[in-house]
């Protein structure tokens, strides 16, 4: 099965008039195939996290029709945020696993430019990832995130389409 290219931006251009805070950082995710990636930009500041909390559901839900999938995040500039920030990217990951459309693992593609990766990495393993029973991992090169996220799609074999799960 063929997923549909959907894709979703979340940066300070859609953060509500409401809103005292805009969003600071940016998160690009599209669906491509059994891969959800995501480009992201940071610093990033809770009210990214809390906007993706609520825009990026739709997205993980297309990706688990099609059955197994994983995350792929490649990083940018930073990934420096404050622990609100990855408490609240702790809550979408959590509702996401809990909410039975999470994927099987996620990895992030992040190079030795990239500001605060040696600090922020291990936290978001530990207060992120493992919280949410989700395997992390990180690396230098995209092709070995790929290499990672085809290994763990491959273990995992087929699994029925949320679709199908559900009748």
């Amino acid at each position: 099965m063929t997923k549909p290219n959907i894709s979703l931006t979340i940066d300070a251009h859609q953060a509500d008039e409401r809103e005292v805070f805009r969003p600071h950082g940016r998160l690009c995710v599209r669906l491509d195939g059994a891969v959800v990636r995501i480009d992201a930009e940071g610093p990033f500041n809770a009210e990214l996290f809390e906007a993706f909390g609520r825009l990026g559901p739709p997205v993980y839900r297309e990706a688990a029709l099609g059955g197994n999938y994983v995350v792929l995040v490649r990083a940018q500039r930073s990934v420096m945020m404050s622990m609100e920030a990855m408490a609240d990217l702790a809550r979408s990951v959590k509702a996401f696993q809990d909410g039975g459309f999470g994927p099987l693992a996620s990895v992030y593609v992040t190079d030795s430019s990239v500001e605060g990766r040696e600090l922020m990495l291990p936290l978001l393993a530990r207060h992120v990832y493992q919280p949410a029973n989700l395997p992390f991992a990180w690396f230098e090169t995209e092709a070995e995130a790929l290499a990672y996220a085809r290994d763990r799609l491959a273990q995992a074999g087929p699994r029925a389409a949320a679709a199908d799960r559900s009748r």
